[in-house]
């Protein structure tokens, strides 16, 4: 792939990093910036070139671990090192009081295998029966005699084989390559303490020179004369001590090289006498204390921590520093000494015969315990490569104030990002001093991929960050998680969000303040926005719904399930709620509630699925019910309120079919309140489930209300609706009872004989008749009407089965299997080959029947209605937004919201602000965007800030008050504002014809009382504002604050317009 040179800001990222760059290098010279980024490129390449050298040579462990490994036979070699431990018997010889013969104890000391084999054994015979290898945490010994074993291992030397790999590795190759690094680590040191103003320029000269010695340097210069530092008579590897000396040889203080210190490698200090207060008090903080003690070498580190521990509790701490004057090049024996030091750790954790002979590996142990930690630490701080750049991390450092949570990106996108970060600066200062009218061109930067899919984000309203949607430092292991009602899981005091099966928790930092996702971390680091619908849903601010294509993750993340539902499933969930996958898109993207429809469907598939998990249980041994809330309903039914809950158990394990009806109509039940005008319209309309009802008097104003009890009848308004609401849930109710057995009904029972009508190869000599309640009952469907009445099969549902009779009204003869729905009713005419013709062979035709025929089912309700004969009543109101079609629901986001780059990005930000906008509105709004001054990404960010304001605002206003039923009110006419932000809702045409402002028409809604909108809060947009039928009692000047180019607005009941 072509990579791209930019010279210009042209592009949203840079512009958002040229608006962050640090002052020191605001105030760089191109010249000063270019050769920074020389010397940062210098000194990855020689990490690149050094670690590709060293990558052949293994740790100690890892050579240790293959060394040893054949040295183990059968359980031993069948667990590993990892699962081993070496037991070593001592004996302990104690002289009782008073005199008389010694006791003796055997005393039991574990370790690591792997680690004690590394530490050797001496020669002879050390070790007393009993020691060996054994399986951690047991005592019997898998490796025979502990001193033959030992004898093996000896015998191997692996100590003496790992010295010999060092001296061949460290080659004269590998030497250059070491002192290369160190000096082009010095370098970049050098550079950026210079543009960050640390060190003068004559200091800048002299140290420029000790990293590239020049002939020519000028003799009457400050000239640098550099040291290794010793402290407390120890070497501290990679650091120098440089004095400063001028043309007289005057003393002009010296430079501190620690190239481990994360903030100033270099420092300059004006005596040494300085430089050791410093560094003492800089002790006293434990990093500073770890990093420098980490420079001594394993041998003599113990003895360094103690002294060094009774040297600052001196009241003037003396850390008999000094600086051990080189000869030649300073960083060819920087890196001599890297080597030896390489090989003498090695020696301490892999040790050769001829040390284990002259030490007791006991005594190694002991040593590292002194200096803070065990066998296995020590080992882990043996690296024999380099492993991250430290110099390079202090630019790395530099980008933290724009780019969030460098630091943990992989060094490849570090290095992008600060090759980024400095290109921007090169720009920047080119075009300062072309605009004063200096003629300079900009050498200018790769673009990355990486950097340019980075999201703009906020840490707080003052501060903003490039991130990279890395989600991983949020995710948590999740012990056993409980589903709660509001849609998070809980994991003992943690509240835990659940995304595509991984977890994340969630806080809420500040009282009023949004919730978030909890950086593992914590500190200062960004931690994403999450929205709540009020409901069971939560998704990340930066998540974008338009782009979901998966409805069972969908409906999983609106209304999550434990365990989730499956594909299939959540497909049928969908359908019997009359719902497609544009419209579940549309509750997602706008944030709204869960609909009565889909709440039904939900939870009657939910009281299925929990009826069948019972009698599964019911039908294992011991059987049990294992659900408090079941059981306490069986314990309320006449003649169960005495038993045990085994007794009770047995009685719904002997009549499943009549006791899974009953269970399903108690877990599925969705209880009306107490309500006059409910009971008004279940006795017009008996067949409206009962959520359905609830639906239909949703809105209705009191005085209507009042007016309907009193006449005794329902509304025409309501009846209307409750009609049209019927007809929707016979629909429903009829998918439904296809796919649940618990759910079956009338309805079902036509729509399963108007499939079988298109099932290929049906045999038409088997015709079905259907009826309710007896052979005699109501007719519901007939197969085949115009076929002969004698051939006819009367289908009849009684007492939770079916069963079969003749044209006759006599049974027949087949036997219908269980569970006898009306599947297994119609299978059990079928004979062997009309079966094996159909399809249907194996153990369970019936459930191949069923999938057989969801597989003819219609996907339009529109078709199905058509299917059945059924006339389509006016449809009910939905308030989803509509899509060009008329249909309710977003389309999938396509290519507007899936492109790559700053383009995608900025695409999909504005859908997820403005999901209505078609392409040409996203690229006219884009562009807006990029052609105001600054930012493009700040500004998007204040659109951002905007509506969060608003949403935040109206959640606080929504939850103040108590009353369920003010807070739907609340709920629907905040939702109507957050629309009308999003610029959604009626436009009014101006007068030349063109699209004008908005219309907002919040009338209808009862809610009294309009929420205070904060200041920054722009509706400007909205032209008309109809506030009738509210029962307002004040609207508050902060509310019309916002609506800062209204001409015309209705507020008939409002007391009191401010």
């Amino acid at each position: 792939m072509t990579q791209v040179t930019t010279t210009t800001l042209d592009h949203a990222p840079d512009r958002f990093v040229a608006a962050r760059l640090p002052q020191w290098l605001k105030q760089a010279s191109a010249a000063q910036i270019n050769t920074l980024r020389e010397r940062y490129a210098a000194h990855r390449l020689s990490h690149r070139r050094l670690t590709e050298a060293l990558a052949p040579l293994p740790t100690p462990q890892q050579f240790a671990l293959a060394a040893y490994t054949p040295l183990l036979d059968g359980p031993a070699a069948d667990i590993g090192f990892a699962g081993l431990q070496w037991l070593d018997m001592r004996r302990h010889f104690s002289v009782p009081p008073g005199g008389g013969l010694p006791s003796d104890e055997l005393v039991p000391v574990r370790s690591p295998a792997l680690l004690r084999l590394m530490q050797n054994f001496p020669a002879g015979n050390p070790s007393y029966i009993g020691s060996g290898l054994v399986i951690s945490g047991q005592d019997a010994v898998l490796s025979g005699d502990p001193n033959a074993f030992a004898r093996r291992c000896r015998q191997l030397d692996v100590g003496k084989q790992y010295q010999a790999l060092l001296e061949q590795q460290s080659n004269t190759q590998v030497r250059g390559l070491l002192a290369d690094h160190k000096r082009t680590g010095f370098a970049l040191a050098v550079e950026l303490a210079a543009l960050q103003g640390h060190l003068s320029a004559g200091q800048h000269a002299a140290l420029r020179n000790v990293a590239a010695p020049d002939p020519t340097y000028a003799a009457q210069a400050l000239h640098a004369y550099p040291g290794q530092l010793k402290m407390l008579h120890c070497l501290a590897a990679d650091s120098l001590l440089m004095q400063l000396r001028g043309p007289q040889g005057e003393d002009l203080g010296m430079v501190l090289y620690l190239p481990q210190d994360p903030d100033r490698p270099l420092r300059h200090f004006s005596s040494l006498a300085q430089l050791n207060d410093v560094l003492a008090a800089d002790l006293d903080q434990p990093s500073v204390h770890q990093r420098l003690s980490e420079l001594v070498g394993l041998r003599e580190r113990a003895d360094f921590n103690a002294t060094l521990g009774k040297r600052l509790r001196d009241d003037d701490t003396d850390l008999e520093l000094e600086g051990v004057a080189l000869q030649g090049d300073v960083f060819k024996h920087l890196a001599d000494s890297h080597i030896l030091r390489l090989k003498d750790d090695a020696r301490l954790l892999l040790v050769p015969n001829a040390d284990a002979d002259d030490s007791d590996a006991q005594a190694r142990l002991d040593r590292w315990e002194g200096i803070g930690m065990g066998a296995v630490g020590v080992a882990g701080l043996f690296v024999p490569g380099l492993g991250e750049l430290l110099l390079a991390q202090l630019l790395v450092q530099t980008g933290e104030e724009t780019y969030e949570g460098i630091r943990a990106w992989a060094q490849g996108h570090q290095h992008e990002a600060v090759e980024h970060l400095l290109g921007v600066a090169e720009v920047v200062a080119v075009t300062a001093v072309t605009v004063a009218g200096v003629g300079l061109v900009a050498r200018g930067f790769m673009r990355s991929d990486f950097v340019d899919r980075l999201q703009p984000v906020e840490l707080d309203e003052q501060r903003m960050r490039l991130w990279d949607q890395d989600l991983r430092p949020f995710e948590v292991d999740a012990s056993e998680p409980v589903l709660e009602d509001d849609g998070l899981f809980t994991d003992g005091d943690r509240r835990l969000l659940r995304i595509d099966r991984r977890y994340y928790q969630v806080h809420q930092p500040q009282q009023e303040g949004p919730w978030r996702l909890r950086h593992r971390a914590g500190g200062d680091a960004f931690e994403p926005e999450v929205h709540h619908n009020g409901e069971r849903f939560w998704r990340l601010r930066l998540e974008r719904p338009l782009d979901w294509n998966d409805s069972a993750s969908m409906l999983d993340r609106l209304w999550p399930s434990d365990p989730p539902l499956s594909a299939t499933r959540a497909a049928q969930v969908l359908q019997a709620a009359g719902m497609d996958q544009n419209e579940l898109r549309g509750l997602l993207v706008e944030n709204r509630p869960v609909p009565f429809n889909l709440r039904d469907s939900l939870r009657r598939f939910a009281a299925h699925a929990r009826i069948t998990r019972l009698f599964e249980r019911l039908r294992q041994m011991p059987s049990n019910l294992d659900d408090p809330h079941i059981l306490a309903w069986c314990k309320a039914q006449p003649g169960m309120e005495q038993l045990s809950e085994a007794q009770i158990a047995a009685r719904l394990g002997q009549h499943p079919l009549a006791w899974r009806s009953r269970l399903f109509a108690f877990l599925s039940a969705d209880p009306l309140p107490d309500d006059p005008l409910l009971a008004l319209l279940k006795r017009d309309f008996p067949g409206l489930p009962d959520s359905y009802a609830a639906q239909a008097v949703l809105g209705i104003s009191p005085s209507l209300q009042r007016a309907a009890i009193l006449e005794g009848r329902v509304p025409l308004v309501i009846a209307t609706k409750a009609r049209s609401l019927l007809g929707f849930a016979r629909l429903n109710r009829a998918v439904e009872g296809v796919f649940l057995d618990d759910s079956y009904t009338p309805e079902t029972g036509e729509l399963v004989c108007a499939l079988l009508r298109r099932l290929p190869r049906w045999p038409r000599q088997v015709n079905l008749e259907l009826r309710e309640g007896t052979d005699s009952g109501r007719l519901l469907a007939t197969l085949d009407p115009q076929g002969p009445p004698q051939t006819r099969v009367i289908l009849v549902k009684r007492d939770g089965r079916f069963r079969l009779y003749d044209h006759r009204g006599l049974p027949r003869e087949e036997d219908v299997d269980e569970p006898g729905d009306v599947f297994s009713a119609i299978v059990a005419l079928l004979s062997p080959g009309q079966r094996e013709t159909l399809g249907l062979a194996g153990d369970d035709p019936a459930s191949s029947l069923r999938m057989k025929l969801i597989e003819l089912m219609p996907a339009e309700r529109r078709d199905m209605l058509n299917l059945l004969g059924w006339r389509d009543a006016a449809p009910w109101f939905n308030p989803g937004a509509r899509m060009s079609n008329g249909r309710i629901g977003y389309p999938l986001g396509g290519l507007v919201s899936r492109r790559q780059g700053v383009v995608g990005t900025f695409r999909g930000r504005i859908r997820s602000l403005y999901p209505t906008f078609n392409e040409a509105q996203v690229e006219t709004f884009m562009q807006r965007l990029l052609s105001e001054e600054g930012s493009p990404f700040d500004h998007l960010l204040q659109h951002e800030r905007n509506y969060a304001r608003l949403d935040r605002t109206l959640d606080r206003w929504q939850g103040a008050v108590r009353s369920r039923a003010v807070r739907v009110q609340r709920l629907h006419l905040a939702n109507l504002l957050r629309a009308a932000w999003r610029m959604e809702g009626e436009v009014i045409l101006a007068a030349d014809g063109r699209s004008g402002s908005l219309r907002l028409n919040l009338s209808g809604w009862r809610v009294k009382h309009l929420p205070s909108l904060p200041a920054e809060v722009d509706l400007t947009h909205v032209g008309e504002l109809i506030l009738a039928g509210q029962d307002l009692e004040q609207v508050p000047a902060n509310f019309l604050r916002c609506f800062g180019h209204l001409h015309t607005s209705c507020a008939a009941s409002a007391t009191c317009i401010p």
